[in-house]
């Protein structure tokens, strides 16, 4: 598969080094999570936490409305990035998913 798409990367945007991590483990893991095979309890969860949701998912793979409900279930914050991907963080535009988490922390510890 290409990691330019998985990415939502420019085809300029040398993304070897990510490339490089993924292995053949990593499909299983996200078809387990895609189908709910990951339990997690969330009495187990106890730290605070900020849920982003990218604004350019595609509804197939990621329904709306699950990121607010995994917000609500683990008592997390919930930001919506419009313009983002869900790689978000590898993304061109990867500063304003960046400046989302750093004024979250600021808002929830000063």
């Amino acid at each position: 598969r290409n990691p330019l798409a998985l990415l939502a990367a420019s085809p300029d945007r040398d993304v070897r080094e990510v490339a490089r991590r993924l292995c053949a483990e990593s499909p299983q893991v996200l078809n387990d999570r895609y189908l709910l095979r990951v339990a997690v309890d969330a009495a187990s969860i106890t730290a605070p936490g900020l849920c982003l949701e990218a604004g350019l998912d595609t509804h197939d793979r990621h329904p709306p409305g699950q990121d607010q409900a995994i917000a609500r279930r683990f008592g997390f914050s919930h930001a919506v990035l419009t313009g983002q991907p869900h790689c978000m963080m590898y993304a061109d535009h990867w500063q304003v998913s960046a400046a989302a988490i750093l004024d979250w922390h600021r808002g929830r510890f000063g």
